[in-house]
């Protein structure tokens, strides 16, 4: 099935999220484009930090799944990971070598905009598992 990527609920304020009953797989509740030092941050980390496509070679893409409590690998190069900054308020995409040596920490999410996210999309949420 695929992802619903728009801002805004479902249907009628509700947010409606749908899986398989004994999946163990993540859902995605909303996407959050994040801020940082050129207008078009994903392109820039893609571009710098991207692998070759398995369709298409010519291609490069980025796929990560980051967490705040370990170093996560995309690709075979580079490891991400998310730090807090409480006193900044904001959520920051940590870029590390192989060796966990941190490369970039540009990449960011305000507090604010991840709750204005919040807010907007998921006042109401429904799970349906099928």
């Amino acid at each position: 099935m695929a992802e619903n990527e728009f801002g805004i609920p479902d249907y009628d304020g509700i947010e409606i999220e749908t899986r398989r009953t004994y999946s163990k797989s993540a859902i995605t509740l909303f996407n959050a484009t994040p801020d940082g030092d050129e207008l078009f941050e994903i392109e820039r980390l893609k571009n710098a930090y991207g692998y070759p496509c398995k369709k298409d070679r010519r291609f490069k893409v980025l796929y990560v799944e980051a967490y705040g409590n370990k170093s996560i690998f995309a690709g075979i190069k580079y490891q991400y990971k998310i730090e807090i900054d409480r006193a900044k308020e904001k959520i920051y995409l940590c870029v590390h070598d192989r060796n966990n040596n941190i490369i970039e920490r540009k990449v960011s999410w305000s507090f604010n905009y991840i709750k204005e996210r919040l807010l907007l999309k998921l006042n109401y949420l429904a799970v349906i598992n099928a």
